[in-house]
């Protein structure tokens, strides 16, 4: 409720039943009856409440459905049978039917934003995850250990992204050199471990 609190909007990968959704009207939301309303539509979407019976407290939400492609799903469906392998359990016929889904809650009205424009948002909040991923990991920036407010944890911080900003700016120039991806396909993860 913090973003709502503050008056800021949210925009989260679903994970159905954590976040106690329900229609609006009140009434229990089984999230694979809807869905199957709309297989072979390309998606939709709902609104909904989110919220806790023990905080007593409900507040109105979006979900944008969008049905994954065959091959995309049958792909997410075995990923997750891989997953549940490892822990010698077996995913529920819930859980691989909703791999076939990618489901995105939000306080953002369809009104001012549409399914494809909330899905486009995602996807560039995902790319910011992912370079905050690969900072933590190559970088170390996992490794301070301070207390928040600590003067010693500021500086260390803007040195590491001053060292980010600069390694960026370097690895932006030397994408033209063809001696620095020789023999491997590219990607982001190549040149960011070259300069560790």
């Amino acid at each position: 409720f913090w973003c709502i609190d503050n008056e800021a909007d949210f925009l989260v990968r679903a994970a159905p039943h954590s976040l106690g959704l329900r229609k609006r009207n009140k009434k229990k939301f089984d999230i694979v009856e809807e869905l199957r309303k709309y297989e072979g539509c390309g998606g939709t979407t709902f609104k909904l409440q989110y919220g806790s019976r023990e905080l007593k407290r409900y507040e109105n939400c979006y979900l944008h459905a969008c049905q994954l492609p065959t091959e995309k799903a049958n792909e997410a469906r075995r990923q997750l049978k891989k997953k549940y392998a490892k822990r010698s359990k077996t995913p529920s016929e819930e859980s691989l039917y909703l791999a076939g889904w990618v489901l995105v809650v939000t306080s953002l009205s369809p009104t001012e934003y549409c399914r494809d424009s909330i899905l486009k948002i995602y996807r560039r909040r995902w790319q910011i995850e992912l370079v905050f991923k690969r900072m933590k990991s190559i970088l170390d920036l996992s490794q301070l250990q301070a207390k928040v407010g600590n003067r010693l944890a500021e500086v260390w911080l803007t040195g590491k992204m001053i060292y980010i900003l600069c390694i960026d700016r370097q690895l932006r120039r030397s994408l033209d050199d063809p001696y620095l991806f020789l023999k491997r396909k590219w990607t982001q993860w190549r040149p960011w471990s070259l300069l560790k």
